[in-house]
């Protein structure tokens, strides 16, 4: 889809959002997986990067509603973490809740960049959350493994255990954005 998206438009501005969404992603997730922390001042300045690097993308595309689109991409992921938060905070951190924020932002900027509306914001929404989830079952069965076969050497226990997330979401999102069509 970004790749698509700057072709069309023959324009570095369209870039720079991409790029600070890669840098914020990795970043983010190289802390997340020594840490198990998004730390908030990352995340937000990321944040506040990356609304006037989409506006002006968006503007330089000759497509301004972009952003309205960016935004309402970036609610829709967070209310869709926040939901999932709420069940099981256990289950789900604050700091990927918080994280959605950004990487919403930009999914619905590079639906907006390319379509009209809600619903390709919504399904690019979806797909990366789907694709985040299913990265992360992988990720957290791996880990699992990893973490039983260095205590003991035998029976594999797939037991409940925390493991960073955002990596995971980080993925999703860079998948859904350079291979979207394909999906």
């Amino acid at each position: 889809m970004a790749i698509g998206v700057a072709a069309a438009a023959e324009s570095m501005w369209v870039w720079i959002p991409m790029v600070v969404l890669i840098v914020a992603i990795v970043t983010l997730s190289t802390i997340d997986v020594l840490t198990y922390r998004l730390p908030d001042r990352i995340v937000f300045t990321s944040l506040l990067i990356s609304f006037p690097a989409i506006a002006a993308a968006a503007l330089a595309m000759g497509r301004p509603g972009a952003v309205g689109q960016a935004v309402a991409g970036m609610i829709a992921y967070f209310l869709l973490l926040l939901v999932a938060h709420l069940i099981s905070p256990a289950g789900l951190g604050f700091g990927d809740v918080k994280f959605a924020l950004l990487l919403g932002l930009h999914l619905g900027w590079v639906a907006g960049s390319q379509h009209s509306g809600l619903a390709p914001v919504i399904r690019v929404v979806l797909y990366a959350l789907v694709v985040g989830c299913a990265l992360g079952v992988v990720s957290g069965l791996v880990s699992a493994v990893v973490h039983t076969l260095r205590g003991r050497v035998g029976a594999v226990s797939l037991s409940a255990r925390s493991f960073p997330f955002g990596p995971a979401l980080g993925a999703g999102t860079l998948i859904v954005i350079f291979f979207g069509d394909a999906i």
